[in-house]
């Protein structure tokens, strides 16, 4: 498994601090649980798994994208079958327009 993240790191004053960003350890752990506790058929479900579960987990991923790789699948027509699944993090805004005119 390979996890490329887009975080975002704050301001101008943002501290050089592992609290102002996501402790990289913490998420390969995560990942890893995610893998050891899934049964999927497909590498794509799986990789969708994973980028789901560190979106809504980690505020400060703004995308992620994941690649599964998985040696001698089938040996005769391929040596190794990779997936990569990318996402962006989407934020639902409402705008109310009205007035205070009476």
């Amino acid at each position: 498994v390979e996890a490329d993240l887009w975080i975002s790191l704050g301001g101008w004053d943002s501290q050089d601090e592992i609290s102002e960003t996501v402790d990289y350890s913490e998420i390969s752990d995560f990942v890893k649980e995610i893998v050891n506790q899934s049964h999927h058929h497909l590498l794509e479900t799986l990789a969708k798994e994973i980028i789901d579960k560190l979106l809504n987990t980690y505020p400060l991923i703004n995308e992620a994208k994941v690649t599964l790789r998985k040696p001698k699948i089938n040996n005769i027509k391929a040596r190794l079958t990779q997936c990569h699944y990318q996402k962006k993090r989407s934020y639902k805004i409402a705008l109310a327009l009205g007035s205070n005119m009476n």
